[in-house]
């Protein structure tokens, strides 16, 4: 029977949960009955807590990003409105 990839929470009870990652495999005896489980168990606590830094800093700067288009969008409107102006008076002169 192949490894299975799991993914457990441990320390419940705490605050901050522990994140692990296992591979293991059952070993069975001759009648098929389960004599033990095998396997390694990886905490991937450190790394859950990157990803999740990661996806807040992506928020953040998608959303500066926003902020700066809506900014340059209105300077530019508020630039563009007058200087249209002073080009339809410029021309109705020549």
């Amino acid at each position: 029977m192949g490894g299975a990839r799991v993914r457990v929470a441990t320390g419940a009870r705490r605050r901050q949960r522990n994140l692990g990652e296992r591979d293991a495999r059952v070993v069975r005896d001759s009648h098929g009955e389960v004599l033990y489980f095998e396997g390694t168990l990886q905490d991937i606590t450190i790394r859950k807590l990157a990803e999740e830094e990661r996806r807040r800093a992506h928020q953040a700067a998608e959303a500066a990003n926003t902020a700066k288009s809506e900014f340059l969008a209105n300077m530019s409107h508020e630039i563009r409105t007058p200087m249209n102006g002073i080009i339809g008076m410029t021309e109705t002169d020549a």
